[in-house]
């Protein structure tokens, strides 16, 4: 067996891309828990509506910039 054929993927930016698509992906889906987390807790009165306004805003923000730079260059490092 040779070396070169050891890893599914053997160029850089091929394995760079794999994991921009599971960052994005991760990323997202934890915004998504966060974001659910803490508006359920605005629901319920135990927190502050301008702490879950301020960091949804920013969740969001974060997400659309991620994914703009992601779908720039996929195999951005």
């Amino acid at each position: 067996m040779e070396e070169e054929k050891k890893y599914i993927y053997n160029d850089k930016a091929e394995r760079i891309k794999k994991m921009n698509r599971f960052y994005i992906g991760a990323t997202i889906f934890l915004g998504i828990l966060f974001l659910l987390y803490l508006w359920l807790r605005m629901a319920n009165q135990n927190l502050v509506n301008a702490t879950v306004y301020g960091n949804t805003v920013l969740i969001i923000g974060a997400s659309v910039l991620d994914t703009i730079i992601y779908h720039k260059d996929h195999a951005t490092d």
